[in-house]
């Protein structure tokens, strides 16, 4: 899959240094990946929460962070929307984040 939006993974590592493996683990499967359906992003990732307009919700390091990314399955796509603490995401509405035009 492609991957946009790596600077906020860049910008989470450089605030919590201790979330660099778990986040490093989650970019190298993202870009390994081929998911055709959300059934194959659940193969991978178990824990992952589907969303409306094809948001996902990925826990990150046992939970600790979350990472809400839209899947383009079609054109092989992902596109990082937000990341952060567990307690910074529930201060957020999900909803409201905006998923780019591809």
């Amino acid at each position: 899959m492609q991957l946009t939006g790596r600077q906020l993974l860049d910008r989470c590592v450089r605030k919590h240094a201790n979330a660099r493996g778990a986040i490093g683990r989650w970019r190298d499967i993202a870009l390994r990946a081929n998911w055709k359906t959300v059934q194959e992003l659940k193969a991978d990732f178990p824990a992952a929460s589907i969303l409306a307009d094809n948001k996902v919700v990925f826990n990150i390091k046992s939970n600790d962070f979350r990472l809400v990314v839209v899947v383009f399955y079609r054109k092989k796509f992902l596109s990082i929307l937000w990341i952060g603490t567990h307690a910074e995401y529930d201060r957020i509405d999900v909803r409201a984040l905006e998923v780019p035009e591809l």
